[in-house]
Formats: structure tokens, sequence, C-alpha cells
């Protein structure tokens, strides 16, 4: 399977955050990033809300 049929497909994991950029870039789209603090959640709140832990150690990607 060629890497276009792949991103066509949306299988957008198989590419580097550098590759997706550089072709967002090339098709004209502004690329951008925005890093926030996440809001702390403890163990014990996650269960009685039933929220995700909050990872500690921020590998967290967000495409804008």
């Amino acid at each position: 399977m060629n890497c276009s049929n792949q991103l066509l497909k949306g299988k957008i994991g198989k590419f580097s955050l550098d590759a997706l950029v550089n072709m967002a870039t090339r098709a004209g789209i502004r690329v951008g990033l925005t890093i926030k603090p996440m809001p702390r959640v403890t163990a014990a709140e996650s269960v009685l809300t039933k929220k995700p832990v909050a990872a500690k150690h921020g590998t967290g990607r967000r495409a804008a």
C-alpha cells in the first residue's frame, strides 16, 4: 500500500507528525500548535466522575 492510499484512507497514525505538517503546508494549509496545561485530575476523582486520568508525561498531540 503506498503512502497516498494510506492517507486517503485516514490512516494518519502511519505518518510522523513532521510528515503530516509538511503535507498540510504543501497543500496550502496553515498549521499551528497550541500548548495548554491539562486540568489536574486525581485517581479518586477519575473513578467517581468516570473521567480519564490525565497523563503525566504530556505526549498528547493536537492538530490545529
